[in-house]
């Protein structure tokens, strides 16, 4: 029994060795490698004809799964990665024909080729390295010392390099220590890759095309990722005054990814939201299709097989048999995030949505919280690419034209609070009036103390001249007492007097 029980430790910590080290690394596979190798070679064989059955589709491994077999192997597995599915739901095609829009626009240029290596995790290095490896880790590192300074969080985020086994893309990932946030950046070794939304520049030749897609990655993972979890951990005790609406995490990630999105496309030449599109595009058909249907549909938008594995697997991870369909919800965020945004962008407050992790269905309610407390404004860390707002919106409004997004007029003032609910503005007002009164809670009571004072005094004067009046009638009647007893005297003298006179006449 002991034996037994060694040895399922032991292959417990050898799946754990191998658990992917990034963010949703529940969903991850652990044999991706291996399946990835297996699958390309057919894939190659049958599309050059070479092979006359179509290539297998993949059978995923989890950490969390495997885990779970060994502990018992009787009992069904209950993983994070069915509560991800849950939380994210399952892709919708509401934007599907903006998303076929731009794949058109692209499809007929004469640089689709160029994509392809963009999509399949366009290499950051010196184009003069052959191989594609970085050559100078710490160049890397500088860069990101530098943007992280520009911002003021250079202590507040930690650069990680990780291997191509247990990080396969770059990616940021925060917590709260000791009431912090805490960032790590997550870059790999042999490849330094974009996260998702891949840029490509073909006319930005030498080191600058390095330079230019790795500020990109920047503004992706520090500039909006990290920036907006640091500011919203400063501000965490004021959002926890209001009620939100968005209920769901899909609801925060699509506000999120969305605008990620939109500030990895400012430096770059190329506006095009292709790579987004092409993602809400798999997502879709990815759930009524295999992994292997999908990844020879996929062709006719991208030639390479390497780029259309990576597409495939984001829309079939969590899944143990990626034949059956199905598709993780995740990524669609990106595309209808920034759609959402772009169409709202006359009458968004852009400092506001970095200033804390609030979604749009969210955001009147948390404008008017902010606005009551704007001195909080000056301790929150807002990146470079904001200095210029009227850049920053003429650079989406480019974004939106080029995607062919129409931009909604701006809204009148009066329109705001017509979006503002009644609860918003009862709560609004009982919150402003609570801090009213507990700013003024020392006037007030040293005005109540001036006043009980008064009070007292009055009181003390009313009974002194009360006990006066009490004495001078007191002395008044004394007074007519003693006059009553002289006349009363002077009276009966006079009697006297009378009497004697009387009595001598009688004699």
């Amino acid at each position: 029994m002991n034996d037994f029980a060694n040895e399922a430790r032991k292959k417990i910590s050898s799946i754990r060795t191998r658990r992917p080290n990034c963010a949703y690394s529940s969903v991850q596979p652990i044999n991706v490698d291996e399946e990835r190798e297996k699958f390309l070679k057919k894939a190659k064989e049958y599309e050059c004809g070479s092979r006359k059955r179509r290539p297998e589709d993949p059978i995923f491994e989890y950490a969390d799964s495997a885990e779970c077999e060994m502990a018992c192997p009787a009992v069904p597995c209950s993983c994070s990665r069915a509560k991800m599915w849950e939380e994210f739901g399952p892709a919708d095609d509401r934007y599907i024909e903006q998303a076929l829009k731009i794949l058109n626009l692209y499809k007929d240029a004469s640089t689709l080729d160029q994509i392809d290596v963009v999509a399949d995790a366009q290499r950051l290095s010196p184009t003069s390295d052959p191989s594609g490896r970085c050559s100078d880790v710490h160049k890397i590192e500088e860069w990101v010392r530098k943007y992280l300074e520009e911002i003021g969080v250079e202590k507040s985020v930690e650069i990680v390099w990780m291997d191509k086994s247990k990080c396969r893309s770059a990616s940021m990932i925060s917590t709260i220590v000791n009431g912090e946030v805490k960032g790590k950046l997550h870059l790999v070794k042999d490849t330094i890759r974009c996260f998702f939304n891949f840029i490509f520049t073909s006319d930005v030749p030498g080191n600058q095309w390095t330079r230019l897609r790795f500020q990109s990655l920047m503004d992706h993972e520090i500039g909006t990722h990290f920036v907006r979890a640091h500011n919203n951990q400063k501000i965490v005790n004021m959002m926890g005054k209001w009620t939100r609406e968005a209920k769901s995490p899909i609801v925060d990630l699509i506000t999120e990814e969305g605008l990620a999105s939109l500030n990895t496309l400012l430096k770059s030449r190329n506006k095009l939201m292709w790579s987004p599109a092409l993602s809400y595009y798999s997502q879709c058909r990815a759930r009524e299709l295999g992994f292997t249907d999908l990844f020879l549909e996929l062709k006719q938008y991208v030639s390479s097989p390497e780029a259309r594995w990576s597409y495939c697997l984001r829309c079939k991870r969590g899944l143990r048999n990626s034949a059956l369909p199905g598709s993780l919800g995740k990524d669609r965020a990106y595309l209808e995030g920034a759609i959402k945004i772009l169409q709202r962008l006359n009458d968004l407050d852009f400092v506001l949505l970095h200033s804390m992790k609030v979604s749009l269905e969210d955001y009147n309610d948390a404008k008017i919280v902010l606005l009551r407390n704007s001195s909080l404004t000056r301790q929150l860390h807002i990146p470079s690419f904001l200095s210029n707002i009227a850049d920053y919106k003429e650079s989406l409004k480019e974004i939106a034209r080029v995607n062919l997004i129409d931009v909604k007029e701006k809204k009148r003032a009066r329109s705001f609070f017509s979006l503002t609910s009644v609860g918003a503005m009862r709560r609004s007002f009982e919150m402003r009036r609570s801090e009213l009164m507990e700013k003024n809670l020392d006037k007030i009571s040293s005005l109540a103390r001036k006043h009980a004072d008064l009070l007292l005094s009055s009181a003390k004067q009313n009974r002194k001249k009360t006990r006066q009046a009490v004495i001078a009638r007191c002395v008044g009647s004394s007074k007519r007492e003693e006059n009553r007893n002289a006349i009363l005297d002077e009276c009966f003298k006079q009697r006297q007097k009378s009497n004697k006179l009387v009595n001598a006449k009688n004699t």
